[in-house]
């Protein structure tokens, strides 16, 4: 795993973090296996594409988690799976791929709360802060060939990378 990741997504030199214990030492391990069943592409069968779409959309929902976390490593993970997926043959599949990745790319910047010192805090602000610029970079084929809610999410960033409210 630590070879794939290392291949997948470059992780920021962040300051020692504290071991991980309970569900965050299992984070990595959980988006990898989302990772399988997500980027299993061979088979039409409602089954496998339900399962896949599932997958897609629980790893929308621990970017967020791993980004609120501190896990930058595995948000980024979780980030490349996602651009793998917008770009899948099968379009529920890759419409979920493209709704999760939209909702990291507007997520608000902000510091986790696992962060206890400033130093640690405003580096995982700042590799957060690339997470989401993975996102967008991510939306743009699908924003290129017309994707409305790709063009929405890559629309809502301001020239300083805040995601602007537009509600």
């Amino acid at each position: 795993l630590a070879v794939c990741a290392a291949r997948c997504c470059a992780v920021p030199a962040l300051p020692e973090a504290p071991p991980r214990t309970g569900a965050g030492a299992l984070r990595p391990l959980a988006v990898e296996a989302l990772a399988l069943v997500a980027q299993e592409g061979e088979s039409a069968d409602a089954g496998v594409v339900e399962a896949r779409q599932a997958s897609v959309e629980i790893l929308g929902r621990a970017v967020c988690a791993s980004v609120a976390a501190g896990d930058i490593g595995t948000a980024q993970r979780a980030v490349a799976i996602l651009a793998e997926c917008a770009g899948e043959w099968h379009a529920v599949v890759r419409r979920s791929a493209i709704t999760a990745l939209a909702k990291v790319a507007t997520m608000p910047a902000s510091a986790p709360a696992a962060a206890s010192d400033a130093a640690l805090a405003a580096a995982v602000a700042a590799a957060a802060s690339e997470v989401r610029w993975a996102a967008v970079a991510a939306l743009v084929p699908a924003a290129s060939l017309g994707d409305e809610e790709a063009l929405a999410a890559l629309t809502a960033q301001d020239v300083c990378g805040a995601a602007v409210q537009a509600w």
